[in-house]
């Protein structure tokens, strides 16, 4: 029987994040019937430009990874209401390929204290951005 294939990312660049780490927990624990790889290539990928010609090795990389994963689990902080901008950098990258498209890829969002303690609005971001990023294209006519 072949392995489902997921792989593991975290929005955050914090060391010690606590996204970061409940990922390494999965990623070290052995799930029947499942492998998964945790990526951590956030901080090498440079800035989303659309139609870079040559696309960057980071970029590459990213594409081919998520292209030969089964599906992708997210985590990640919430900032000012909305994602950390070097994982919309990202899920950017992955638009105009579609890598992500009709791929599972859950995620949950760790809100800041400020927004636990009810003084900021949490709006759920992730849910709000991936699902551009990772929902069918329409069908053409």
């Amino acid at each position: 029987m072949e392995k489902i294939r997921v792989l593991l990312v975290s929005g955050s660049t914090r060391p010690g994040s606590s996204n970061t780490r409940a990922l390494r927990r999965l990623h070290e624990r052995e799930w029947p019937g499942v492998t998964n790889d945790l990526y951590d290539g956030l901080l090498d990928l440079p800035p989303f430009v659309p139609g870079a010609e040559p696309e960057p090795t980071a970029v590459r990389d990213l594409l081919d990874i998520i292209a030969s994963a089964d599906a992708v689990l997210f985590s990640t902080p919430e900032y000012a209401g909305g994602l950390p901008g070097s994982l919309k950098n990202l899920l950017d990258w992955t638009v105009g390929g579609g890598q992500l498209y009709g791929k599972p890829s859950p995620g949950w969002t760790w809100p800041t204290p400020a927004a636990e303690a009810g003084r900021v609005p949490s709006s759920g971001p992730f849910s709000d951005t991936s699902a551009r990023a990772s929902s069918r294209p329409p069908a053409s006519t």
